[in-house]
């Protein structure tokens, strides 16, 4: 009895491994690229300066000077 539940087990394990591969897969490809990162980045750092919020503009800048940097 104990080996058949095992075995169970071991299958369910398995399968939830290779559910999880695929998910993370289909998330890594779901991903924006960091041109597509940048350039909404951008905009909201314009944003920002328009409603004179320059402390979030700061950080806006430079998060997509680390992208920049990452190419």
């Amino acid at each position: 009895m104990n080996k058949i539940v095992d075995m169970i087990v071991e299958q369910l394990f398995e399968r939830m491994e290779i559910k999880g591969r695929e998910m993370s897969e289909e998330f890594i490809h779901d991903l924006p690229t960091d041109e597509e990162q940048i350039e909404e980045l951008g905009l909201l750092l314009k944003y920002y300066e328009r409603v004179e919020d320059y402390h979030r503009a700061a950080n806006i800048f430079s998060a997509i000077q680390k992208l920049k940097n990452n190419k």
